[in-house]
This record gives structure tokens, C-alpha cells and sequence, in this order.
């Protein structure tokens, strides 16, 4: 009986996750200058964050630059109304709202970039694109819903009050170094990473039970953690077509981040009883989508900047369901100390990827917007009897998604072999970043 108790555990808490899950692209945006033009810059970037985007834009560095995006304050809020749903006897539904929080401060990227000789720049970077520590709960009490026992799929009528409260940390940090070099005409760019993704989700829960007509009493505690650990690679290539007069063409291809070797571990427990499972995971899976960027870029030098891409993404191979997503972005020197940046971007659900694995928890499609301000500050510095130029640019941004799509509910009356319902819901997802851009 503890061994049934236990494999229901595994289905209630990892099988009906209690977060929301999202299956896009997973467009990260770093960088203070591509941050602030909604991650548009396979066309237009020339400096050293150029690595994430389109190393073929390393080509265009002019001097020694270190860019800094020190931190990135994100809050996620998300409500789904009717996430559970109990069924009494006349068969009226009481649903459970499930209530989402996030709030992380996370230090995005440390990028170094210089020049080698004439036609050549050299980049090395360090990324954290997410840290997440969703917090997710639901707490309610229904009078006389259906009960369906995990063991028989026998059906009482009960009393039940249930709390339940699930969090997921995750973290990508992500090395990567590049190259890219001006062959006249055009600038080509080749960049390999290297990462390791780790993601803790615990879980716990407390369920009284009464028999509407026996009185009998049931009261479960129970506490569960699974965890995981992957490292990855993946590679970029990327070129820059100049078509004319300060216009330029961005093409960027990066390859799937596949998983090198990883394991995961799950730890289960109710009462005394605990079972604890380890494994390795398979290696040369897919872990974020394949992508393809293609972007328009015109440029005034100190008056304006336009880039405009098109992003492609696919979870699996070239045959598998895709999104293609758009990002736009404009910059403005309102002087020599100050620039203004506004952009927009889409990430596009691939939920159907998902269903085709078995997961189908959820499809969101995100709209969202970038602002910052640049604030220059020159300086200069006596090293070695010799006047040393420096620029400082510090930038103030915020970004804000919002999420609009389906969920499936999960129905406690209902067995597991039937269609889940869905629900509609929205997302909002609210970030401000601080970067510091020092060029030497």
C-alpha cells in the first residue's frame, strides 16, 4: 500500500505540474545596446555583444571592450483561474485558482572583446540567460467532491482540503568565445559554447480527507524533489551582407544546445517511507531550439539605428513544427552623453513540438517591449607617460512580456486517461536591467 501511496505521489506532484509550463524559444536578451532594441541586432551589432547575436559582427571591433550587464531584475506574475476543478455529487465544479510567482536578480553577461590585427576581432563571454525560482501554490477546501482512489480508480464522496505548493529553480550559465573576420565585401563569424543547465523542483503537499458518510479520516503529508543536471554545447555561424550605404544584412544559424551527459534524481517521501532514484540522462539530446536569424540593419553613425530580424526556431530538426518570431528595435542619440532605445519582439509558443513528446501542459504566445537609456562618460588615464582615452557607457532598461494562450487544467474527479480541459490565461513578466559598457 506505501508503494501505491508513493507511485500516486510521483503522478500528483511530477505528473499534473503545479507551474505553468511555457514551450517557446527561448529568445534571452543581453547586452546593453540589443537589450534596449528588443534583442535586434543580427544586422546592426559591431561590438563585442556580438558573440550572442551574430559573431560575424565581431569583425567590427575597433578597440579593447569590456561589456558588463550586472544585474537583471525579473518578477513573473501568473493567475489561472480554474487550474483544479472538484465534481460533487449533483454535479456542480468548484474550481482551485493556481497563483505563479517569480522575482530573480541575475547577473547576465561578462563579454570581452578585442582586435587582432587588421581584418580580425576576438570575443570571449560568460551568460547566465535565465535563473528562475518559480513559486507555485494552491490552497482550498471543498465540501463533497468525487474522490477517485489512486489504487482502484473507485469513486467516494468526501470532505478534502488540500494545500499544495510547488517551487522550480533553474539556471543556464553558458561560456562561449568567437570570432569574426572583415573579407571586404562582407564580415563572417563562427562562435562555439559551452553550458551547464540544472533545474530543482520540490513539491509538498497536505491532503485531509472525511467520508461524507463513514467520518473516516484520512491525513497525508508528503514531500517530493526532483532535480537535474545537463551540460551542453552548441555553435553559431553568422554573416554580414553590406548592401549599401550604411545598410547591412544579418544571417545568423545556431545549432541546437545538445546535451553532452547529465543525470537527474528523485526524492520521494510521505510519512517514514521514502524511495530516492537516480539515473543518468541520454546524451545528444535537445535541450534549447535550433535557430535561424535574419536581419535588416541601417545605420547613421552618432544619429540613428534601425534593425529589424526575423527569427526561426525549432525545438527538434528541420522537419519538426517551428515558431518564427520577429524583433525590431531603433536607437536614437539624442546627443553625444545619451541614447534612447525602444524595441519589440514575439516568442511564439511550440507547444505542438511538446504534444508530440506527451507533455502538453500549456501554449503561450508572448508580446513584448524594450526601453532603456545610455548615459556616456569619458575619461582618460596617464599609464606609462602615455594618455589612455576611455568610454564608459552605463544603461538603465526595462522589458515587459505579456502571455496569452491555453492550459490544461487538471480535473481530481476525472480519471487520468482522459482529455484534460483547457483553460485560457495571461502572463505577465516584468524585467529591469543595469549594464555598464567600458571601452579601452
Amino acid at each position: 500500500m506505501r508503494v501505491l501511496w508513493l507511485s500516486y505521489l510521483v503522478l500528483f506532484v511530477f505528473g499534473m505540474p503545479l507551474y505553468a509550463q511555457y514551450y517557446n524559444s527561448v529568445q534571452h536578451i543581453v547586452g546593453e545596446r540589443a537589450a534596449g532594441m528588443g534583442g535586434a541586432y543580427s544586422a546592426l551589432g559591431d561590438n563585442s555583444t556580438a558573440l550572442w547575436y551574430n559573431p560575424a559582427g565581431l569583425a567590427g571591433i575597433k578597440n579593447p571592450s569590456l561589456n558588463i550587464s550586472l544585474n537583471s531584475y525579473s518578477y513573473l506574475t501568473t493567475e489561472i483561474k480554474g487550474y483544479m476543478e472538484m465534481m460533487n455529487w449533483m454535479g456542480d465544479t468548484h474550481e482551485i485558482d493556481l497563483k505563479e510567482s517569480d522575482f530573480s536578480i541575475v547577473g547576465t553577461s561578462l563579454i570581452y572583446g578585442k582586435r587582432l590585427g587588421k581584418n580580425t576581432g576576438l570575443a570571449f563571454g560568460l551568460f547566465a540567460p535565465f535563473q528562475e525560482n518559480i513559486v507555485a501554490s494552491i490552497s482550498d477546501s471543498v465540501t463533497s467532491p468525487i474522490y477517485v482512489d489512486p489504487d482502484n480508480g473507485s469513486q467516494s464522496q468526501y470532505d478534502y482540503m488540500l494545500k499544495k505548493s510547488i517551487t522550480k529553480s533553474s539556471k543556464y550559465y553558458l561560456g562561449m568565445a568567437g570570432i569574426g573576420h572583415d573579407i571586404g565585401f562582407m564580415h563572417i563569424g563562427f562562435s562555439i559554447g559551452f553550458g551547464n543547465y540544472s533545474e530543482v523542483i520540490t513539491g509538498g503537499d497536505f491532503v485531509y480527507r472525511e467520508h461524507v458518510i463513514t467520518k473516516a479520516k484520512v491525513v497525508k503529508f508528503s514531500y517530493a524533489e526532483n532535480s537535474k543536471s545537463i551540460y551542453t554545447a552548441m555553435a553559431k555561424v553568422g554573416g554580414r551582407f553590406f548592401i549599401g550605404d550604411n545598410q547591412v544584412i544579418g544571417l545568423q544559424v545556431k545549432t541546437p544546445d545538445v546535451s553532452i551527459s547529465g543525470s537527474k534524481q528523485q526524492n520521494l517521501s510521505e510519512e517514514e517511507s521514502s524511495v530516492v532514484v537516480e539515473e543518468d540522462l541520454e546524451a545528444f539530446t535537445f535541450l534549447f531550439p535550433s535557430q535561424l536569424a535574419l536581419g535588416y540593419g541601417y545605420m547613421l553613425p552618432g544619429m540613428l539605428g534601425i534593425d529589424i530580424d526575423l527569427l526561426w526556431s525549432s525545438t527538434s530538426s528541420f522537419h519538426a513544427v517551428s515558431a518564427l518570431n520577429f524583433r525590431g528595435g531603433i536607437e536614437y542619440f539624442l546627443n553625444k552623453k545619451i541614447t534612447l532605445r525602444a524595441g519589440g519582439f514575439t516568442d511564439f509558443s511550440q507547444s505542438e513540438i511538446i504534444r508530440e513528446n506527451g507533455f502538453n501542459e500549456s501554449s503561450i504566445d508572448y508580446y513584448g517591449g524594450t526601453f532603456s537609456l545610455s548615459f556616456a562618460k569619458d575619461f582618460s588615464i596617464v599609464k606609462d607617460n602615455v594618455t589612455q582615452e576611455k568610454h564608459l557607457w552605463s544603461t538603465f532598461g526595462l522589458s515587459y512580456r505579456m502571455g496569452r494562450g491555453d492550459v490544461e487544467i487538471y480535473k481530481l474527479d476525472k480519471m487520468s486517461t482522459e482529455v484534460p480541459p483547457v483553460k485560457s490565461q495571461t502572463v505577465h513578466h516584468v524585467s529591469v536591467f543595469i549594464a555598464e559598457s567600458l571601452a579601452f
